[in-house]
């Protein structure tokens, strides 16, 4: 695993580039590129792992380091096409027009925009790691709950990237209504990502009551995991509308530049609520396992309160503001 992470450390750079050109275009509305470059890594990524792990075409078999360094190419493949499109696009030279100097550069702006990373990186931070620390508790229970677990997130975690992508667009189009001083513009927008969120995951929480058992198939054989995996799916089933909505709320607020609280409250969700519930559920009760997945659908149900209020009051006036300026 070391060897691993060694090599794969010199994906971070690339990846960063890859990220930092997706997202200005992202912002102009340019959704396509970026998409078709990271569906064509795909088979790329791939037919390096095929080169690498295992040694073919007179490539050393390097095993799991081999996977490490396929990821690392296709990264800076990814990288380099991202920024050649942006460069050579003749729309966006304007932006590269002018020579950069030092004197111009205006801290607050940068310190505004540091903040607000900031603040978005540690929502995400908080949830990820709340789910982190649920998957070690329920290890505690033995390598089957482990493996339940891990199968239905993962089937889980790909219904939940419909909803980040409507987030994205979101915060996008809220970001720009804003910029207009239409909070009503803004409202709507929200409105109808949300709407579009419960309508796309309420299809997701079907397919999860639908195929219970045949999801999980797809990974697993063992019936004492496969049976758990599909009563989880089933857990999941039920908080697919609040998970969406939660990660949509992020997006929505992400938009209207607001930092602090949706953090503390998206903080409070997941650390102060849901984590600790679920290991008292899992240590001390006969739910076990479903008892951390039940506790975390509480947490998403919270989260997802939490920020769509936020967001609603904060669109609620007919001045743009900027509640946690700096």
């Amino acid at each position: 695993m070391r060897i691993y992470l060694q090599a794969l450390g010199y994906s971070f750079l690339p990846i960063m580039l890859f990220q930092a050109f997706r997202q200005f275009i992202e912002g102009l509305e340019w959704m396509k590129p970026a998409l078709m470059i990271a569906v064509l890594s795909i088979p790329l990524n791939i037919g390096l792992n095929s080169l690498l792990i295992f040694g073919r075409w007179g490539f050393p078999a390097m095993g799991v380091e081999g996977a490490a360094w396929a990821t690392v190419i296709a990264r800076w493949i990814m990288a380099l096409a991202m920024m050649a499109y942006v460069l050579n696009q003749k729309e966006l030279r304007v932006y590269w027009s002018h020579r950069f100097r030092l004197r111009s550069v205006r801290i607050q702006p940068l310190f505004r925009l540091l903040v607000l990373g900031l603040s978005s990186a540690f929502q995400f931070i908080f949830e990820t790691s709340a789910f982190a620390g649920a998957a070690v508790v329920i290890g505690w229970l033995g390598a089957e709950a482990l493996a339940a677990h891990q199968v239905a997130i993962n089937i889980a975690s790909m219904s939940f990237m419909v909803a980040v992508g409507i987030s994205a667009s979101a915060s996008i189009r809220i970001g720009y209504a804003r910029g207009l001083g239409d909070l009503g513009l803004a409202r709507r927008i929200g409105w109808v990502a949300m709407v579009m969120t419960l309508a796309l995951m309420s299809i997701c929480a079907l397919a999860f009551v639908v195929w219970n058992r045949e999801l999980p198939a797809l990974y697993v054989h063992d019936p004492v995991v496969l049976r758990s995996a599909s009563i989880l799916l089933l857990i999941a089933a039920a908080f697919q509308l609040v998970d969406g909505l939660q990660a949509l709320g992020v997006g929505l607020l992400r938009g209207m530049e607001d930092k602090r609280i949706p953090t503390l409250l998206v903080l409070v969700a997941y650390w102060i609520v849901a984590l600790p519930l679920g290991t008292y559920l899992v240590l001390h009760s006969s739910y076990g396992l479903y008892g951390m997945w039940m506790a975390l659908a509480g947490g998403l149900l919270l989260s997802a309160i939490f920020l769509i209020l936020r967001f609603l009051h904060l669109t609620s006036g007919t001045v743009p503001k900027a509640p946690d300026s700096v």
